[in-house]
């Protein structure tokens, strides 16, 4: 039976630097909201590679390309971007296919589904596969950051971020697919709803069964976000673990009222967990945000079971 246990309080992540930065003029100097995904089948170098797409630009915000054989040194694809006025965008691969859910400049209150045979040559597949709440409702503002993943056959779950009005804190819904394109949402949305603001899910289930949700949040409003951890049974009812990730240099603005990480994206390969995330000085001016990545030596589920001795 699972039991949660007291976690390691030492902090498991050595931050490896800058992995990706905005091109000033294409990209407005900003690099956000990473996907890595380790495969083959390269589109830009040779052999197995960390593919990461990921947002660049604020006013005009689109989806770019990139790869790297370490997963800290990426090469941007030439015919950057992939896909244009995209923003929040989540890219993740069921059998030969990708598939990206993103948030429209046009529809800041929905989620549309892109889907590629090579994560490079994207089309729309289904535009509003998550449509706005109804009026009033938590979630007809806007959408924000989600996660998706399948847990067997004709089941897809989601976790998706969204508030109900430009003041109103970000929070998470649940929703369920039996395709990915049409999904019915949680009829007791928002699943988590704190004080603060919370966004970026990134969810991993662990041996036991049990679901364990790293997402970035803030206690006094949007701005500043750290790394927090929480585990569920049933994606529905959430319990916080502790703060796991928080904000330590400049580039991540340590001690400042709008500094920001947020937004990770988590990897095992060769037994070591990868995360990339962002990153920002101050999470309301463009051209700050850069993607970042730290490592452990440690697989995901040995990071959740480490015990202290008491």
């Amino acid at each position: 039976m699972f039991r949660l246990r007291r976690p390691y309080s030492r902090t498991f992540w050595q931050r490896l630097g800058v992995a990706m930065t905005g091109h000033p003029v294409n990209d407005e100097g900003s690099a956000q909201e990473p996907s890595v995904i380790y495969e083959g089948d390269p589109q830009i170098l040779a052999g197995d590679v960390f593919k990461m797409w990921w947002m660049g630009g604020w006013v005009t915000p689109h989806l770019n390309y990139a790869e790297s054989v370490d997963g800290i040194n990426f090469t941007n694809l030439v015919a950057n971007p992939v896909i244009v006025d995209i923003m929040h965008t989540f890219v993740t691969k069921f059998g030969a296919v990708y598939y990206a859910y993103g948030v429209p400049v046009a529809a800041i209150n929905q989620i549309d589904l892109y889907t590629s045979n090579d994560g490079i040559a994207w089309v729309l597949d289904t535009a509003s596969v998550l449509p706005p709440g109804a009026g009033g409702s938590w979630d007809d503002f806007a959408m924000g950051n989600c996660f998706v993943w399948q847990e067997g056959v004709n089941d897809w779950r989601m976790i998706y971020e969204a508030h109900a009005d430009a003041l109103d804190p970000w929070a998470l819904g649940y929703a369920i697919s039996v395709d990915g394109r049409v999904w019915v949402k949680n009829g007791g949305n928002p699943v988590y709803n704190p004080v603060g603001s919370v966004g970026g899910p990134e969810i991993y289930q662990s041996l036991a069964g049990v679901y364990w949700m790293w997402a970035h949040y803030s206690d006094t409003g949007f701005l500043p976000t750290d790394v927090e951890r929480l585990y569920s049974n049933d994606l529905i009812n959430w319990t916080l673990d502790r703060m796991t990730f928080f904000r330590h240099t400049e580039d991540e603005g340590v001690r400042q009222v709008l500094g920001q990480i947020a937004d990770v994206s988590l990897g095992e390969v060769g037994g070591q967990t990868y995360m990339w995330y962002s990153a920002s000085q101050d999470g309301t001016v463009p051209g700050t945000g850069v993607i970042k990545v730290a490592i452990t030596p440690f697989t995901l589920e040995r990071i959740i079971t480490m015990i202290e001795d008491t």
